[in-house]
């Protein structure tokens, strides 16, 4: 669904950029999922593909979340680019807020396995040794279709570090292949956290995408989203 409602959007902007009775106006993008709660994936695969568009043309594209679409005048009277959570008689701005006071940071536990997967690439490289040396991580489980294989120098730098390394040959989009390396997870340190560095890049100007380029980049078989998940 999500990516359904992705390609519909980058087939309306395509269209929107590429009539010459458009310069000048601007598209306005509505969702309701209501972005300042936890919108669901196919509201926030939009918002992020618009952010991008709108890089590439400021000031002509807008998104706003709206609560009706009576909402929708306000939400433009704002004049900002993105507007989230427009119930009236609030608006919102989507934007990122910074604090002097830093939070507490979450800890990690040493007695569990870290999962980190396309740990052959170098942001998996990376994140391996970030959590080591910087976070005491003492139990990895490194995923990559190649495994252990390339990766020699690491396990070697890890391991003299005092961690303990296990590298799985696995493709993370194969449900079996995944559940067998999940099933290596020992009971006394089991799993806690999952930092996911898997992903391809086909990315490109707004008017050259397509629907199969914007799975390819975010969400196909051989490609995911990079992103993070603990507990």
């Amino acid at each position: 669904m999500s990516r359904t409602r992705v390609g519909e959007v980058l087939a309306l902007v395509q269209r929107f950029v590429g009539e010459a009775e458009s310069d000048g106006s601007r598209l306005v993008v509505v969702t309701r999922g209501d972005m300042t709660l936890e919108p669901d994936p196919a509201t926030a695969g939009v918002w992020v593909w618009c952010g991008s568009a709108q890089a590439e043309y400021p000031g002509r594209i807008v998104i706003a979340d709206v609560g009706s679409h009576d909402d929708v005048a306000l939400a433009v009277a704002s004049g900002e680019p993105q507007v989230g959570g427009v119930r009236r008689p609030a608006v919102r701005a989507a934007a990122v807020a910074v604090t002097s006071e830093a939070s507490e940071p979450q800890g990690w536990d040493p007695e569990g396995t870290v999962l980190i997967t396309g740990a052959g690439g170098a942001l998996g490289t990376l994140l391996a040794r970030h959590l080591v040396t910087e976070y005491g991580v003492r139990h990895l489980l490194l995923l990559s279709r190649r495994g252990r294989v390339g990766s020699e120098e690491l396990a070697d730098e890890l391991e003299a570090l005092g961690a303990a390394v296990t590298f799985a040959t696995c493709d993370v989009a194969d449900r079996e292949s995944l559940s067998a390396a999940l099933a290596e997870v020992p009971a006394e340190h089991p799993l806690t956290a999952v930092l996911h560095a898997a992903g391809v890049l086909d990315d490109g100007v707004v008017t050259a995408l397509t629907p199969e380029r914007v799975r390819r980049g975010s969400c196909g078989r051989r490609s995911t989203v990079p992103g993070c998940w603990t507990s």
